[in-house]
């Protein structure tokens, strides 16, 4: 039976030490417009793909929210995470709008924690931040500084300041020691503030003293009328190694700061036995071709951990073990968990190597969700060939992707069924369908979720097996555009760099009044 929490009684969750989740599944634009302090947004189409990485602890306390008022969709989240075994899963009655009838407040805004974090960063380094017509007029000198792009390869892609080199997350150390000791002055940025604030002060903590932030990024630059470079294939400024003078500077930074350098050994020994004190495992390396992990180790880059806090650790008061190849990403990563809040923090001694040769677990590719890998409903799949033949017989394709990736690639006369409302208001499949989306992944999930509305299996509908990558990889043709979308599909946040000046300027006032107080982590 599905257990239901009071208001008051999550106040009470909230105010003991015990760990617990507090999930929002709603849609990400739903949350940034309002939610509970120290809640993770995890959008109902995500809940079976990533409550592995997200909820390692199968006996943790879970609490589902959603708008209330007959939403409904925290019901159907906690039928997912009780058939994928966690054991203590209840639904605040009322959902957001209960909340805020007993006089709860809500945030609004995405990874608060960490963006107020940066905020308080910045407090204590006040000449951190170089302005856009500084840089300009420095860019345009006899000797310019070096600019390096902290976000991911994408975001870099996407757009950059002119010159910019792209070194995600904690690569920045490398090349930056290098430029400085060319006699370069480094200047980081980020799309706002955070991201750069953390990776400037990292610099001058590792003794480049004279590294600065770009203030506001590249909304800064872009609102300060200069030009952006986009749409450039990512430009990463290659990995400069430190050497063991500098490393042993980040170790002493790190276990002043609390973290605990743990050597493999013992790492595995006491994974094995379930007696470490930390919930999350991470791999902050860059993925690489052929790389592998430590087994239930999540792999996640460096910067993103920091910035994205609440998206990667939603179960509050645990700790975390990070790891890399053995270099500067997990120590810096380290650190600023700790200095987060985050409780129990640990960093492998010499990486995921030393792991490995200890004996500790092993995956040469990522794990599959246990929603699709523990016995479940049978769905019927057919291969591209076949799913012709379907199409050839009149049969509609129906796309369960998330609307970017439906943007990316979809197949011809595909229609668009929005994934957060499948199992409340189930499309009318009055013919043979095929389902489809990306991989074949969230598509063999929506089936089994309409077989469950139904009461059986639907005998006129099937899976595209291995998505639209593997309709494309046969040879077939695919669109790439917005046709079958709605103007506003409502399950993407769309950055204020893509709507406009007042939005960016709201954001960036937004970010910049985030006060001291703490929630959750933070």
């Amino acid at each position: 039976m599905l257990e239901h929490l009071t208001p008051g009684g999550l106040r009470a969750l909230l105010a003991d030490q015990a760990p617990y989740a507090l999930l929002d599944v709603r849609e990400p634009p739903e949350a940034a417009a309002g939610h509970l302090p120290s809640s993770t947004n995890l959008p109902i189409g995500e809940v079976e793909l990533r409550a592995d990485t997200l909820l390692p602890d199968l006996d943790v306390r879970i609490v589902i929210v959603d708008d209330g008022d007959g939403d409904g969709r925290a019901s159907v989240a906690a039928g997912m995470l009780e058939r994928l075994d966690y054991r203590q899963v209840s639904v605040l009655d009322g959902g957001i709008r209960g909340w805020q009838a007993t006089g709860g407040s809500l945030e609004r805004g995405r990874n608060v924690p960490s963006k107020r974090f940066g905020e308080r960063i910045l407090a204590e380094d006040a000449d951190l931040l170089i302005e856009p017509d500084e840089l300009d007029a420095a860019l345009s000198g006899s000797r310019p500084p070096v600019v390096l792009d902290v976000r991911t390869p994408f975001e870099h892609r996407r757009e950059h300041v002119p010159s910019a080199r792209n070194t995600p997350g904690f690569d920045v150390l490398g090349a930056a020691a290098e430029a400085a000791a060319a006699g370069h002055d480094v200047v980081v940025h980020c799309t706002g503030r955070t991201r750069g604030i953390i990776a400037a002060r990292t610099l001058r903590l590792a003794g480049i003293t004279g590294a600065r932030a770009l203030h506001d990024g590249t909304m800064g630059w872009a609102l300060a009328g200069k030009p952006l470079v986009r749409g450039e294939v990512a430009s990463a400024a290659p990995r400069t190694e430190l050497d063991d003078r500098q490393l042993a500077g980040l170790r002493d930074l790190a276990t002043d700061a609390g973290v605990e350098l743990l050597d493999a050994a013992t790492a595995v020994q006491q994974r094995s036995r379930r007696e470490d004190r930390w919930c999350y495992a991470f791999d902050v390396q860059p993925p690489a071709p052929g790389q592998g992990s430590g087994e239930g180790f999540v792999p996640v880059l460096s910067g993103q951990l920091i910035q994205q806090l609440d998206e990667w650790m939603a179960i509050r008061q645990v700790g975390a073990v990070v790891a890399c190849d053995g270099g500067e990403r997990s120590l810096l990563a380290g650190y600023w968990l700790s200095r987060l809040g985050v409780p129990h923090v640990a960093v492998i001694d010499g990486g995921l190597p030393a792991w490995r040769d200890a004996g500790g677990g092993w995956r040469s590719t990522p794990a599959e969700p246990r929603a699709l890998s523990r016995p479940r409903a049978k769905v019927p799949t057919v291969d591209p060939s076949q799913a012709q033949r379907w199409f050839d017989l009149g049969a509609r394709c129906w796309s369960v992707a998330p609307s970017p990736e439906y943007e990316a690639m979809h197949l011809p006369g595909t229609h668009w069924l929005p994934r957060r409302r499948l199992e409340l208001d189930p499309p009318t499949l009055d013919g043979p369908a095929v389902l489809s989306c990306t991989d074949g992944e969230r598509s063999l999930l929506a089936a089994e979720a309409l077989f469950r509305v139904e009461g059986g299996a639907v005998d006129h509908l099937v899976v595209l097996e291995g998505g639209v990558a593997a309709w494309e990889a046969s040879g077939r043709a695919v669109v790439r555009g917005r046709d079958g979308l709605p103007d506003d599909p409502g399950d993407v946040w769309r950055h204020p760099l893509e709507v406009g000046e007042v939005a960016m300027r709201d954001y960036l006032s937004w970010e910049i009044a985030l006060t001291s107080r703490t929630d959750g982590h933070a």
